[in-house]
C-alpha cells in the first residue's frame, strides 16, 4: 500500500455521485458531464477526463496470449504505465513469469504509441465491444464543447476489483494524481441484496480539490444575503415557495415585514444583508444604494 503523502491521505472524504438501475451508456455519460460541470463551477478548466473499458482491455490482453487467471495481475502492472513506462511494464510482467510471446505482443502495442479505440478494437475477437465506449467518448466531447479534454487511456484500470466495465479518471495540470475517478460496478450491490442492480459512480477527492484550490488562493463565491419580507396576512406556504425560487440566486432569510420599513431595511443592511425582496410584489431592493 502507498504511504500517506501530499494529496493521498490515510483517511479521506469523497464527494460521490452514483446512478443505480441504468445499464445503458447514458449513465456514464451523465456522470462524466455532471462531474465536469461541478469541477468547472469551482474554477477548474485545465483538466482531462481519461476513459477506458476494462472489458476491452482484458479482451485485448487475452488475445495477446495472457491467461485468464493472470489478467488481474497483468492489469495492475499495465495500470502503472504512466509511472514506470513501457520498459518498466515489460520488466515487471517478465518477473511475474508471464508468457514471453504475450509480453512481446504488448510491448509491440506500446511501441506503436497510437493508443486509439480503433487500434485496440483490432485485437478484439468482437470489435463491436468498442461501440459503447466510442459513443460515450463522442457524446462527452460534444458536451465538453472544448472546455476540457477527453482522452482514451487504454492503460487505465482503477485499482478496485469490483469495476466491471467503463472506468474514468480526471487529472489536472495542478496535481500529479487523479482528482476524481469512478466506473461501472454492476455486480457489487447484488452481493448484498441477492439481486443484480446495474450501477455506476463517480467520486471527487475532497481533500485533493481543497488543497489545489487553497494553493490557487481560490475564494468560494458567497451568495448575496437577501431578506424576503412578508405581511401578517400573507399565505406563509406561498411565502416559502417564493423563498425557494429565490434561493437559486440568493441566501434567503424569511422575515415578517415591520411597520417602519425604512428602519427595518437599515437594520438589515447593518446585519450584512445585500438585498430585500417583498412577497406581495416582484421588487428586489439592493440595500446600500442611495435613492435618486
Amino acid at each position: 500500500a502507498e504511504r500517506p503523502q501530499k494529496g493521498r491521505m490515510r483517511e479521506f472524504v469523497q464527494c460521490d455521485i452514483d446512478i443505480l438501475g441504468d445499464e445503458s451508456a447514458n449513465a456514464e455519460i451523465e456522470l462524466i458531464d455532471v462531474t465536469a460541470r461541478a469541477l468547472m463551477a469551482i474554477g477548474f478548466s485545465d483538466f482531462t477526463v481519461h476513459i477506458n473499458d476494462r472489458r476491452m482491455l482484458r479482451a485485448m490482453l487475452s488475445a495477446m496470449g495472457f491467461s485468464e487467471e493472470s489478467l488481474d495481475s497483468v492489469c495492475v502492472t499495465f495500470d502503472k504505465l504512466d509511472k514506470i513506462g513501457a520498459e518498466g511494464v515489460k520488466a515487471e510482467l517478465l518477473e511475474k513469469e508471464c508468457p514471453k510471446a504475450a509480453v512481446a505482443a504488448l510491448d509491440e502495442f506500446l511501441a506503436g504509441g497510437d493508443f486509439t479505440i480503433e487500434r485496440v478494437a483490432g485485437y478484439l475477437p468482437d470489435p463491436s465491444l468498442a461501440e459503447g465506449l466510442i459513443r460515450i467518448m463522442d457524446t462527452v466531447r460534444r458536451l465538453a464543447e472544448g472546455r476540457y479534454a477527453i482522452e482514451y487511456t487504454p492503460s487505465l484500470v482503477r485499482g478496485q476489483g469490483y469495476y466491471t466495465g467503463v472506468v474514468f479518471e480526471v487529472t489536472c495540470a495542478a496535481f500529479s494524481g487523479a482528482i476524481a475517478g469512478g466506473g461501472r460496478y454492476d455486480h457489487m450491490i447484488g452481493k448484498f441484496i441477492g439481486q443484480e442492480v446495474p450501477a455506476v459512480g463517480f467520486s471527487i477527492g475532497f481533500e485533493r480539490i481543497c488543497g489545489i484550490l487553497a494553493e490557487q488562493r481560490f475564494e468560494a463565491p458567497v451568495p448575496k444575503r437577501l431578506a424576503l419580507l412578508y405581511r401578517d396576512d400573507a399565505d406563509f406556504a406561498e411565502v416559502l415557495k417564493k423563498a425557494g425560487r429565490l434561493r437559486g440566486e440568493y441566501a434567503v432569510t424569511v422575515l415578517p415585514q415591520q411597520k417602519k420599513l425604512g428602519k427595518q431595511l437599515g437594520a438589515l443592511e447593518n446585519a450584512g444583508f445585500g438585498a430585500a425582496a417583498f412577497f406581495d410584489n416582484e421588487e428586489i431592493k439592493i440595500l446600500g444604494q442611495k435613492e435618486n
